[in-house]
């Protein structure tokens, strides 16, 4: 068998601009045109057609036979013819098709087979492309060439002559891996339905990678047997691929992306190939010829990227109310703690905005209304860029308490009790500027009472029921709580009530 040419550059517009010079090619060569169709979302994609051709016609098949009896079938053991062609000085397999005919082992210098391009017979081909050498001794399972050569041939004769694998047996306990191997390349085979390799491109998302921000694109073929036989040519400079059990990733810095940001992309993987062997010689098989060497098919891809918008909002809510609170001013960052700005809640609560490049935002009050209390946690929002993201936040107003002390202004006959002593059992009505009722007090037995928790404000008290033996209060008394947490304490006095004076009692 002659030299083994590839010609890998004829693209298509040549094809087109000059159909008469590949005609002579095609006649010459008894070209097979491979092609691979890539199915991939949104990709215009640039095909380049492999060639695959051969000097010489024909080839001579040789054959040695091994001593070693691995397998029995039907209980009978079978003999280890070894096939083989001689190329470049090298050696490389051949598989003979007709089980019971005549092979290489009739001849002493073996015998011609016209090789032919293409195998007719699909099936045929995929379970080839499951032997060795177009699969390796540990994917076979087996632990010698040899092994891996008697099993890749006996799959060949259970399809060709429609043998039954479940009646095979190893010969002996150690050689049951070369049972295995033979039904795997025969099962593998019939259920590989004509592979075709098609891509899927995900969508664009991003990523956070060693601080910094990249537009992420993931391409793999839908059938995963490719993966063995792919491989992505690095693009430009700015971007990166990143190899993984599914697929690759390819990874742009977000910082490079502008308007109509596309890459190319270069995609090659090995396109296995087979070569049928027509026999010369009346009686003897016709053959397999397998090839070492695979065609190199090259893809070009466009692969468009786009700067990912992100619609924000952010609702600033009172906790207690559920209202909108105005005023309320918030510093923004993207995923990396970069500042974007400073935004203030409009008279519905909101801050509106567009964020670019970023799958995250980082969110921190750092001004309040004032009579609210300051929010100092920071929080961590994820963002969708196919919807708008609303994020609502709540802040507490500040509140204090209002604290009563009620005493006697002065000593008290009737009670005994002195100046500045504590009064128990007042009672107070709270109000707010609008007069509006808000809580109701009555001192315990050191004369306190003590407000709940009310907004920071003014406030107005009235004294409502008092002692007996002591003047009500009529007047309002002002409070104010100006800071959240604090209490305003408010010291009341109570005036005794008149006591009548008795007359002296005169004589006659």
């Amino acid at each position: 068998m002659g030299k083994i040419y590839k010609y890998t550059n004829i693209v298509l517009e040549t094809i087109q601009r000059n159909n008469r010079k590949i005609n002579a090619i095609i006649r010459r060569s008894q070209i097979r045109r491979i092609k691979v169709y890539i199915m991939l979302l949104g990709i215009i994609i640039s095909v380049i057609n492999p060639i695959y051709a051969i000097d010489e016609k024909e080839c001579r098949v040789f054959c040695r036979i091994d001593d070693k009896v691995y397998v029995k079938y039907a209980g009978n053991p079978q003999p280890n013819y070894e096939y083989y062609y001689n190329i470049d000085n090298r050696e490389l397999p051949i598989y003979c098709v007709n089980l019971g005919m005549k092979g290489a082992e009739a001849e002493k210098d073996g015998y011609v087979v016209n090789v032919k391009n293409s195998i007719a017979d699909e099936k045929l081909k995929e379970i080839i492309f499951q032997c060795y050498p177009y699969q390796s001794l540990e994917k076979l399972g087996v632990d010698t060439i040899e092994q891996a050569k008697f099993a890749s041939q006996f799959a060949i004769w259970i399809y060709t002559a429609n043998l039954n694998p479940e009646l095979l047996e190893p010969m002996y306990p150690e050689y049951k891996n070369v049972v295995e191997a033979i039904k795997n390349i025969y099962y593998f085979g019939m259920n590989s339905n004509n592979r075709i390799f098609n891509l899927t491109v995900s969508e664009q998302r991003i990523e956070n990678i060693n601080g910094e921000s990249f537009y992420i694109r993931e391409i793999e073929p839908t059938d995963k047997y490719y993966m063995d036989y792919m491989k992505v040519i690095a693009p430009q400079e700015s971007s990166s691929i990143i190899k993984n059990k599914d697929g690759y990733k390819i990874c742009v810095p977000v910082d490079t992306v502008d308007e109509g940001y596309q890459i190319d992309i270069d995609i090659e993987f090995a396109n296995k190939v087979a070569l049928y062997g027509e026999s010369t010689k009346e009686g003897f098989q016709d053959v397999i010829i397998t090839v070492k060497e695979e065609v190199a098919l090259r893809e070009t891809y466009i692969i468009p990227f786009e700067n990912m918008k992100s619609k924000v909002t952010i609702v600033k809510k009172d906790k207690d109310t559920n209202t909108a609170i105005e005023g309320i001013k918030y510093e923004i960052r993207d995923e990396n703690h970069k500042v974007i700005g400073e935004y203030k809640t409009d008279d519905n609560g909101k801050i509106e905005l567009e964020v670019l490049n970023t799958k995250n935002i980082f969110v921190k009050e750092i001004e309040a209304a004032d009579e609210y209390v300051l929010d100092n946690n920071t929080y961590n929002f994820s963002l969708n860029t196919t919807f708008e993201n609303i994020f609502e936040l709540y802040n507490v107003k500040k509140t204090g308490n209002i604290k009563i002390i009620k005493k006697t202004k002065e000593y008290n006959e009737l009670t005994g009790l002195k100046e500045n002593m504590p009064l128990q059992n007042v009672s107070f009505y709270i109000y707010d500027q609008n007069m509006n009722l808000i809580d109701d007090v009555t001192t315990d037995e050191f004369g306190c009472a003590i407000t709940k928790r009310i907004p920071v404000g003014k406030y107005y008290i009235k004294e409502y029921k008092t002692n007996e033996h002591y003047q009500l209060l009529d007047e309002l008394i002002e409070a104010e709580i100006i800071e959240n947490d604090d209490i305003t304490n408010i010291e009341i006095l109570n005036n005794n009530v008149d006591i009548p004076k008795k007359l002296p009692v005169t004589g006659r």
